[in-house]
């Protein structure tokens, strides 16, 4: 039997360019605690920045690729990052004039605005305002960096300069920056330890690149259609898209809504 699902938000649960999520993903989740399944968003947001669920209530949250795990509002497990790792990135990103986002468990800072950062912003519908400086920031436990930079400029640039730092993607044009050996896995087995759930009895559903730890861990690990490519090769299925109530087909095909 499913013990609980996990759902990614942009790309998964609400398409991008879209504002809130969709009244038959609501209906999906509906049935799908109707059915005894626990359900919990797994996201690369920090919560405060998770706006876009109209307040359903979810079982839980997994923030920040896995920085932070929250049962109900109670914090179960943080691990945020390096100082001297944001020191190094900010440091570059200032140098190189990349827009670097810094995520507290509060509040959103940055360094500069660039057009690609505020145009994938926009598509994700993230507003961050200027009412933090990252040097004010530094001062709370970081959970989450996103650097708006290439893959080449990330290999050449930031990774030889942050020892204790992993760098998931959902996008070719930034890169989220992480604690190394923090993922949405990581924050899904905090989880269930808390529950005693056997990691083969969770699901998954995802659509980027910082999903396939997530998808790879648990026993039945969706892949939107809209995913790329070694998102769909990790998944044990792949759905439609979406855009096309992928989530709700997947749940049929498994038995576990009508």
């Amino acid at each position: 039997m499913i013990k609980a699902a996990f759902f990614d938000v942009d790309g998964t649960l609400v398409p991008f360019g879209q504002k809130e999520i969709s009244d038959s993903n609501i209906a999906a989740l509906d049935s799908l605690r109707s059915a005894g399944v626990k359900v919990f968003v797994c996201s690369g947001r920090p919560r405060f920045l998770i706006r876009n669920l109209r307040d359903y209530p979810f079982d839980g949250y997994i923030c920040c690729n896995g920085g932070v795990a929250y049962i109900g509002d109670e914090v179960i497990h943080s691990a945020p990052l390096d100082p001297e790792d944001i020191r190094e990135a900010v440091r570059i990103s200032d140098k190189l004039d990349f827009c670097c986002v810094a995520f507290t468990a509060d509040y959103p800072a940055l360094n500069l605005r660039t057009p690609i950062a505020e145009r994938m912003m926009a598509d994700i519908n993230i507003h961050v305002d200027d009412s933090h400086s990252i040097e004010e920031a530094m001062k709370l436990p970081i959970y989450e960096l996103t650097i708006f930079c290439s893959p080449e400029d990330e290999r050449k640039y930031f990774a030889p300069a942050m020892k204790h730092s992993a760098y998931p993607r959902w996008n070719p044009c930034s890169m989220d920056v992480t604690p190394i050996g923090i993922s949405k896995s990581e924050g899904i087995k905090k989880i269930a330890a808390h529950f005693g759930w056997d990691l083969s009895s969770l699901m998954c559903f995802g659509d980027g690149g910082n999903d396939i730890p997530m998808i790879e861990a648990v026993g039945y690990g969706v892949a939107m259609g809209n995913a790329a490519p070694d998102v769909k090769a990790a998944a044990d299925y792949v759905t439609l898209s979406d855009t096309e109530d992928g989530i709700a087909h997947a749940l049929r095909h498994y038995g576990l809504i009508r």
